[in-house]
């Protein structure tokens, strides 16, 4: 999953005070990174992600919108992914892989830089840099004649309204239970355009956060800075809070501090709302123990063992509340950290698999009260 325009801290398992509970058990469920870097604008960041070239050699040495006249027609500034790189997609394809992607593109809208030649199976992508959030056909500006969409390669027929981060999830979904009687193992990636202007949230988030940014960016930054340092995050002996060299919050007056607190309070409650999404959607389908659908989890490779065959799954559902299913496995994990890796718990086709080495299945089995 890629997010676009998000700072550092903007997530709850990176110090936010956001409510970003799905997120934060990803993060604390696998790696966080506090040395990541990435390019000072969109399409070049996008296009490192996905070859692993640095962007001057794959062609994206800057975004198409804001290229300078300078560097038009230069080495490595073709805004657009050349076509002596390869993405990690197509990789995946050649090994096996069922590949999908679904949410903004922004590397090419040539015939060889979509997603079908740069090894999706599925897609549906918006090409551009930024769209409206809510209706498919609304430019956000002037850069283009149209918003375009592409399904497979194609043009697609979308729907007149939606809303752009559960429509990818759900893309995302519709593509996996299409496939769900596969046995490949696959590669999901869902590029969200939030949050990327236009700052559009669901009026349920924006309400809620009502009156919690009045105090400023100022006193904002240095309570997550704090709470960066006490987990861990941010060293203050080596990285200090730098002093504020922008104008105060206090200083602003009238409808000047009225946009910036719409602002602050938009960002944050767009971001939220994909957490919400991911929660409902990926959570909820992919990991929930007691619906009636395959389960699969994001680029897995499955192994079924012995005795997890045998797992009748209405049994293991009154056995394991779905509510604390995550918290289970965590708990696995935090158990056998030193002595093995459980890299995916997954259901699929009613089966329970999970890759753990053989010695500790009795432990496994125990925990499980199976």
């Amino acid at each position: 999953m890629l997010a676009d325009d998000w700072g550092f801290s903007d997530v709850g398992a990176f110090g936010s005070e956001i409510q970003t509970p799905n997120l934060n058990q990803l993060a604390n469920s696998g790696i966080r990174f506090s040395n990541f870097h990435v390019s000072a604008s969109c399409s070049p960041t996008r296009s490192m992600l996905l070859t692993g070239v640095d962007n001057h050699l794959n062609g994206v040495g800057n975004m198409r919108e804001t290229i300078p006249q300078s560097h038009v027609g230069r080495a490595g500034y073709l805004s657009v992914l050349n076509q002596r790189v390869v993405t990690v997609s197509s990789l995946l394809q050649d090994s096996g892989y069922r590949t999908y992607v679904a949410g903004k593109w922004h590397v090419g809208k040539e015939p060889h830089n979509l997603p079908p030649a740069r090894g999706f199976d599925r897609s549906l992508v918006m090409g551009d840099s930024g769209s409206d959030n809510w209706e498919t056909g609304k430019l956000y500006l002037d850069l283009t004649d149209k918003v375009y969409w592409y399904d497979n390669g194609q043009e697609a027929k979308m729907p007149k309204e939606f809303y752009s981060s559960e429509f990818y999830i759900n893309k995302t979904l519709e593509y996996l239970q299409a496939d769900a009687k596969s046995d490949k193992p696959f590669f999901a990636y869902i590029a969200f355009q939030a949050n990327h202007i236009p700052l559009q949230a669901p009026q349920s988030f924006i309400d809620k956060y009502k009156g919690k940014y009045d105090q400023g960016y100022e006193a904002i930054r240095e309570a997550r800075y704090k709470r960066m340092v006490k987990m861990g995050i941010i060293d203050p002996n080596k990285s200090s809070l730098a002093k504020w060299t922008e104008r105060n919050w206090s200083s602003l007056k009238g409808i000047e501090k009225f946009h910036s607190y719409n602002n602050i309070n938009l960002s944050l409650n767009f971001l939220e709302s994909v957490d919400l999404y991911v929660g409902e959607r990926l959570h909820g389908v992919l990991f929930s123990a007691c619906v009636s659908t395959p389960f699969f989890g994001l680029a897995y490779q499955p192994k079924t063992l012995d005795f997890l065959d045998s797992i009748n799954l209405t049994e293991f559902c009154e056995k394991v509340d779905r509510i604390e299913l995550f918290s289970l496995f965590d708990k696995i994990n935090d158990i056998y950290k030193d002595k093995i890796s459980v890299q995916n718990l997954i259901f699929n086709n009613m089966k329970l698999a999970t890759t753990i080495q053989s010695r500790e299945i009795e432990k496994i089995k125990k925990i499980l009260s199976l």
